[in-house]
Parts: structure tokens; sequence; C-alpha cells
């Protein structure tokens, strides 16, 4: 059947949603903003180094228990003391050397890989709620103007580390 066969009120619906997912296919924003210049360069923070970035790369070690976004127990959408205390100490943590890492870094598609090693209070989180609370900490903290940018988990697992909790990751530009 044709559009044209359809009556003229529907035409309407059809055209209006072909627009609508039109839009939604709308192609990603420019991966490298007009007078943004690149890093090229490489900076290391600290021995055994806590944060690197070679390029467009960027590796960090925070180092405090993980914790996700959500807690079972708390109703409607406030978010969990624990995940506030965890997302107020990345952003503290973070902000102490994000110039030297010429941070944030472009707007393109990542991979952020993170191995999370958790405490006894973190061994029931899920993985997905951990990396959610990561990609949001980030964002706060201006590692990445936005975590939409983080399109790929590769390398993401749980690890229990009750002696020494943190959060090892890399963020690895995909190719565009």
């Amino acid at each position: 059947m044709r559009l044209s066969e359809l009556p003229v009120e529907f035409q309407k619906k059809v055209r209006a949603e072909l627009e609508r997912q039109a839009a939604a296919r709308a192609p990603v924003p420019n991966p490298a903003p007009a007078g943004a210049p690149a890093f090229t360069g490489t900076a290391v923070i600290g021995d055994p180094p806590i944060a690197r970035r070679v390029g467009d790369r960027l590796e960090l070690v925070l180092p405090f228990a993980p914790r996700t976004k959500k807690n079972s127990t708390t109703l409607g959408v406030k978010q969990s003391k624990a995940y506030i205390a965890y997302r107020n100490a990345v952003v503290a943590h973070l902000a102490s050397f994000r110039e030297q890492l010429a941070l944030p870094l472009p707007d393109r598609p990542y991979n952020l890989a993170a191995v999370f090693y958790t405490d006894s209070a973190g061994d029931q989180a899920d993985r997905f709620g951990l990396e959610q609370a990561l990609a949001d900490a980030l964002q706060d903290a201006q590692v990445i103007a936005d975590d939409w940018w983080f399109r790929t988990g590769d390398g993401t697992r749980v690890v229990s580390d009750h002696a020494r909790p943190r959060v090892e990751l890399s963020i690895t530009p995909l190719p565009v």
C-alpha cells in the first residue's frame, strides 16, 4: 500500500513519524570540535602512576571503593549516600590534576574498560550499576563532556579485594 492510498489523517501521522525517525538517526556530532587543539603529548601523574594520558587514551586509578548509584532501600530518585560520597571522591581526586591531563577528552566514541576491586560492602554490586556510576562520576569530574561517548565497556570486570578496594580504568578512543 502506498502512502497516497491512506486517508489524509494517517498520511500526516506517517510523515510525522518518518521525520521523527530521521531526526533520531541524525549524524553523530563532529568528533573533532573546531578550535580544540588535539592533545598529542604524554602526561603521567604519580609514582606509581595514578593517571596517565597518551593522546586521547587515558588511564586512571581511583583509590577508593566503587559504589553504584542505585540503592534498593532508597525510594524515588534519591541517590544513596554511599554513591554521593563516591562521586564526590572521584570529582575531588581528579580535580587536582585535571589541567595537567588536559581534560575533558575530545567528543568522540570511547571504550571504558574498568576493573572494579570491591570491598565487602561492594561485593553484591552489579557490573552495570558500577559502570553507570563510574561514567556519571567521570562526567561530573569533567573527564568527558557527556558519558554518552562511552560506547563500549570491553574489558570491564568486578573483582573482590577487601584489602585494597579501588577502580583501575582505561578510556580508549574507538575508530570513527
